[in-house]
């Protein structure tokens, strides 16, 4: 299977770095005509973190916002 991927599809926002980021890691891809169809699976790794796009903060929030880890 071929499969181009946009990292930017990839990337979490996060609010200390101001900045869409793809984590280094494996990634799992199914491909199906439903959540429980699966006609392909597939994994890949992403060696190294990715920045996708930094964004201004200005409008960052004053009070300091806990970040959901995995």
């Amino acid at each position: 299977m071929h499969w181009h991927r946009a990292t930017k599809h990839l990337a979490s926002f996060y609010d200390a770095r101001s900045a869409w980021v793809a984590d280094a890691g494996t990634y799992e891809v199914s491909i199906g005509a439903s959540s429980r169809d699966f006609k392909s699976t597939c994994t890949f790794d992403l060696d190294d973190e990715i920045v996708v796009e930094e964004v201004l903060a200005e409008l960052s929030p004053e009070v300091k916002l806990e970040e959901l880890s995995p």
